[in-house]
């Protein structure tokens, strides 16, 4: 049985804080000092902590989109180079074209998230043998020969009755 929590409110004000920041309720938990099952738990029995939660999730979701369009507009840094003594020589910017593409298909989805339609050359269709035959013989093509990578085997024990 878990122990009960000195000061709920200050561990519950924590773990929303945590939520704002953009973290899953289970880091929120564990940066709060609870089980991630206790959050759940007061979150089902306190309406207003519940409120809170998704408010502070809404916000989170907000801070990792703007990060994420950041990323994806103004770039980031992804090397810096240093001389012999240290000093910044130089840096090279990236940016994200996988992040653009997705925010602009959550944006826009009319017209960046449209289904692809998907051409393809291969068509299966289910016939018979004969069936098949009967076409290849219609359009005056060979019928090809199939062969097995068995013998036909017999029935003898009929020829002895």
């Amino acid at each position: 049985m878990p122990l009960p929590v000195e000061n709920p409110q200050q561990v519950k004000d924590k773990f929303v804080e945590e939520l704002r920041e953009g973290s899953t309720p289970g880091k929120a938990a564990r940066r709060a000092g609870i089980s991630r099952a206790l959050a759940y738990e007061w979150r089902d029995e306190d309406r207003v902590f519940s409120k809170a939660w998704a408010d502070a999730v809404a916000e989170g979701v907000d801070k990792l989109e703007d990060e994420a369009f950041r990323r994806a507009h103004d770039g980031y840094t992804s090397t810096k180079r240093y001389d012999k003594e240290g000093n910044l020589i130089g840096e090279s910017v990236d940016y994200s074209d996988a992040l653009l593409a997705l925010l602009l298909k959550v944006r826009r989805p009319e017209v960046f998230n449209r289904p692809v339609e998907t051409v393809s050359s291969r068509v299966n269709v289910r016939v018979s043998l004969k069936e098949a035959q009967e076409r290849l013989e219609r359009l005056g093509l060979p019928l090809p020969v199939i062969e097995g990578d068995y013998k036909r085997v017999t029935d003898r024990s009929k020829k002895n009755s």
